[in-house]
């Protein structure tokens, strides 16, 4: 079966358009692996991409106990990616295994289509339901998804005045090596690289175009207590990359 054709029997991929399927297989990654190869390693580099079993299957691992067995047409990788955080679990092949993996780059392109996005916040919610359900699973995931988010912060925000211009934003990002920069305003705001596509270059506005013309405002945040997974469930029911606490 040709990677198009199993797309569009599965879930949620059969939610896009044909169009928007046709761009994800010009742009698949297609490995096989061995048994016993490990995908993602817990508490390292954050996933990149969204990886979805074409056969075979993966355990989700931790402290070598398995948590949950993942076969044909199930998706992983994607809280880590969400949350820019690394994986909380091991995935290891149980067997040989071929995976269809679509970057984040274009993962993030298909959640503009509302259809799609919808799977996984119910897929998320859902995953969470099955693994609380089961007392060791619980005892091994729930802990981290359950930690407020403010734990994954690693550095104080970045400000920028509202009179300062998209230019000098953009060199801010630069220097600081980040992708959005928060405004100083009332109410506060925020301008991501994103925006500077979307709403400078694409407008073709110029350079000195301040920053309270192109800021969101105001902006979607939350409590820094708030658990790691409902931090993960706003991201994807709101379709923003950036959540401010």
């Amino acid at each position: 079966m040709q990677p198009i054709d199993f797309l569009r029997r599965t879930p949620p991929f059969d939610r896009l358009t044909e169009a928007e399927r046709e761009r994800v297989v010009q742009n698949l990654k297609i490995v096989r692996y061995p048994p016993h190869a490990p995908i993602l390693r817990q508490g390292g580099e954050t996933s990149h991409y969204l990886y979805l079993i074409r056969e075979g299957a993966v355990r989700l691992e931790r402290d070598e106990q398995v948590v949950m067995v993942m076969e044909e047409g199930e998706l992983f990788g994607y809280p880590s990616m969400l949350g820019q955080t690394a994986p909380i679990l091991d995935v290891v092949t149980d067997e040989p295994t071929l995976i269809y993996q679509i970057h984040e780059s274009i993962f993030r392109e298909l959640l503009q289509n509302a259809h799609f996005a919808e799977y996984f916040l119910q897929g998320l919610t859902e995953r969470l339901r099955r693994t609380a359900a089961t007392p060791r699973s619980s005892a091994l995931v729930w802990g981290d998804l359950a930690q407020p988010v403010s734990t994954l912060v690693q550095r104080p925000p970045v400000f920028a005045p509202p009179d300062a211009t998209v230019s000098q934003a953009a060199q801010i990002m630069h220097e600081h090596n980040i992708s959005s920069v928060l405004v100083d305003a009332d109410p506060p705001g925020i301008v991501t690289v994103r925006d500077l596509r979307s709403r400078v270059l694409a407008e073709g506005r110029l350079p000195d175009t301040r920053l309270s013309q192109v800021m969101s405002a105001p902006m979607r945040t939350v409590a820094a207590d708030m658990p790691l997974y409902q931090a993960l469930l706003v991201v994807l029911r709101e379709g923003i990359h950036h959540l401010p606490l």
